[in-house]
């Protein structure tokens, strides 16, 4: 599963946070979708509401799921702040496999990440 968030905050620019996340998903889906990709497991494509006040629209998405569908969610990639011109490469998560797996990535292309 990847998300993004639609709103934004009034100081800052929305094309990055968070257009160009939002933006990013959108074309994915597209692109996956003009292909007549058959991917083996489900895609699934979020764009949450009211991020920017404490991941209200996310967290209600997932509160709301059944124990059995949300165990079907393997992973998840959120896309925030991705169209800046000075980039900083975050990589987080809970689970420590997939984390791994990104660093050991943007490290083989000599990115450095936080």
């Amino acid at each position: 599963m990847s998300g993004s968030h639609l709103d934004s905050v009034t100081a800052g620019p929305g094309i990055n946070d968070n257009g160009s996340g939002s933006a990013a998903i959108l074309e994915t889906a597209l692109a996956v979708s003009r292909a007549a990709f058959q991917p083996a497991k489900h895609l699934r494509f979020a764009w949450w509401g009211a991020e920017e006040l404490g991941m209200v629209g996310s967290k209600y998405y997932v509160n709301q799921l059944a124990t059995a569908d949300r165990a079907k969610i393997a992973g998840y990639l959120n896309f925030d702040m991705i169209g800046s011109p000075n980039p900083g490469y975050f990589v987080y998560d809970d689970d420590p496999t997939i984390e791994q797996t990104f660093k050991d990535y943007y490290a083989s292309k000599g990115i450095s990440t936080a």
